[in-house]
């Protein structure tokens, strides 16, 4: 639904549903083929503006989405997975361009996530092996041991693997002089986790330690700034000379995390060509 209260704005809110076949990569297998399919709802409300005769747009929204029957493995039979688990993302994000005499433009955006688990059979904690072996033992001691910190650990409200809560880039263009045409512009990410819902246990001595003693963490990777430029020439009325220089510091950063791999991003490097129009 879209609304123009203004001839240079308007304001939408969009709502939609969708769902996650158990064969959605065109496969099934035993542990999932009798799996229902997960669900997903989506909101998101927002605004966009023209100023400055539509030389300078802005934007912003909100929106959130759920997923329920997210597929976790059975934490009693690894061999199969349950649809118990239910997630929830939801955020703000803002932009900017601008268009401005002498090939000054500007490219701005920012956005705030906010991932959670909100339902799950899974245990957190790193101890969750010993915690099988305790309560294994049958006893309503052992029972109660075994569902306790720091050998179970709940993860709802743990964040999603992968998201970063702020992201944001910024680019801006120019005519240098001599018919060319210079950019530069960053990105920035913050820190996040390779993990959504599993804590790792921090040893710091050598020595015999009780559990409840040992530190609780979570594997995650640090924040990071890039930096790129641009130069291009026009040699024709339809024929443009670019090249662009990515990561300018030659910045090592990395660019997806996993459980148990990480893969870094690009380093420095340069990529040129022509844009033709036609």
């Amino acid at each position: 639904m879209v609304a123009k209260p203004r001839p240079n704005g308007s304001v939408y809110f969009d709502w939609g549903t969708s769902f996650n076949p158990s064969a959605e990569s065109l496969s099934l297998s035993a542990n999932n083929a009798t799996q229902a399919p997960q669900e997903n709802e989506t909101y998101e409300a927002g605004a966009k503006w023209a100023f400055m005769r539509d030389r300078l747009n802005v934007n912003g929204a909100y929106f959130r989405t759920t997923k329920s029957n997210v597929y976790e493995t059975d934490p009693f039979d690894t061999t199969q997975v349950r649809n118990v688990g239910n997630q929830r993302i939801q955020g703000v994000q803002f932009g900017v361009l601008g268009h401005l005499p002498q090939h000054f433009d500007i490219l701005a955006g920012y956005a705030y996530l906010s991932g959670r688990v909100t339902a799950t059979a899974l245990n957190a904690s790193p101890f969750a092996t010993q915690a099988a072996a305790i309560a294994a033992q049958g006893d309503a001691a052992s029972l109660a041991l075994s569902r306790s910190a720091p050998f179970y650990i709940n993860p709802v409200g743990m964040p999603f693997a992968n998201v970063p809560k702020n992201t944001g880039n910024l680019w801006v263009t120019h005519d240098i002089g001599w018919g060319f045409v210079g950019g530069f512009g960053t990105n920035y990410t913050a820190a996040r986790r390779a993990s959504t819902g599993a804590l790792i246990a921090v040893y710091d001595t050598t020595a015999a330690t009780n559990v409840n003693n040992v530190r609780l963490d979570y594997k995650g990777i640090p924040d990071y700034w890039i930096f790129s430029a641009m130069i291009r020439k026009p040699l024709s009325d339809r024929l443009d000379f670019q090249a662009n220089l990515n990561n300018l510091g030659n910045k090592f950063y990395i660019d997806q995390p996993h459980p148990n791999h990480l893969i870094p991003g690009e380093g420095f490097n340069a990529q040129f060509g022509f844009n033709a129009r036609f």
